[in-house]
């Protein structure tokens, strides 16, 4: 197996996608995280209006980054997850920090990584548990990068404008003591040519976690994966005795590689999941 050296980029969220929603949700229950209720995905248009994009996501939310589940149950045409969601259900997101969506976009046109437009988006929460939590809009800004500058999977640069909305604490209480993610990895036949075509990516926008570029793999977490696909991923937990007593008591198949507990990918949505230990 040929790697590289991880590279350390300022990961907002990663995302599952599927073609339906309720066996994502169940998965990661069952793997015990809090999963969010569902909510509708909605873009704006030229004329302020939100259009909703037939997408649904539930999120599993951290401190400042969470996972995005999500999932296209409609006709997939002109959908940005189409050419993505015709491949496999998966980890197809990699979204990255931006504190200013306008202005890395304007940088990233001044270089070989083309950007998509610029789009507005915006989806209805409701966090509120009992006495805990609230509802809100959450806004962003984000772009894509070219699908065929980066075959890895769906990248793009995020900017939220209503942080508080997006990351409470009511919803960061896992069963399964997660407090983060702590990475993911890329397959691909030329590991070292693909991490010098991320590294541009690398920034000062904070919250920077390893993206390790692999031609194969040598736990037993994951499944074939295609080539180049993002393909597994990882969440730090506060204690790893723990998360293995839950997983263990809910059935989940998993199986221990050094320091991390991998869990395979048709347990996980099709993509492999290690936990390993935050402290």
């Amino acid at each position: 197996m040929k790697s590289t050296a991880p590279l350390y980029l300022p990961v907002d969220h990663l995302g599952i996608a599927a073609r339906q929603l309720p066996p994502l949700l169940q998965a990661y229950t069952r793997l015990g995280f809090r999963v969010t209720r569902p909510d509708v995905l909605a873009a704006r248009n030229a004329g302020g209006q939100l259009v909703e994009l037939g997408q649904h996501s539930a999120h599993i939310i951290f401190a400042d980054t969470y996972l995005e589940l999500t999932a296209v149950p409609g006709p997939l045409r002109g959908h940005h997850l189409e050419h993505y969601l015709k491949r496999f259900n998966g980890l197809h997101i990699l979204a990255l920090k931006t504190c200013d969506a306008a202005a890395s976009h304007a940088r990233l046109q001044q270089t070989p990584l083309p950007p998509l437009p610029l789009q507005r988006a915006a989806r209805q929460v409701d966090y509120r548990i009992g006495d805990r939590g609230r509802a809100g809009e959450a806004r962003f800004s984000w772009f894509q990068l070219a699908p065929e500058a980066f075959p890895e999977g769906l990248v793009c640069y995020v900017q939220h404008h209503t942080r508080d909305i997006v990351f409470q604490s009511a919803v960061m209480d896992h069963p399964n003591g997660a407090v983060g993610l702590a990475g993911c990895n890329i397959i691909t036949s030329t590991p070292q040519a693909a991490c010098e075509r991320f590294e541009p990516l690398a920034g000062a926008d904070g919250g920077e976690l390893p993206v390790g570029f692999l031609s194969g793999c040598d736990h037993g977490g994951s499944s074939t994966a295609p080539d180049p696909s993002l393909f597994e991923m990882g969440f730090a937990v506060k204690d790893l005795e723990h998360t293995a007593q839950l997983l263990s008591d809910a059935r989940v198949d998993c199986s221990r590689h050094g320091n991390r507990l991998w869990v395979p990918a048709d347990s996980a949505g099709g993509c492999a999941v290690w936990f390993e230990c935050a402290f």
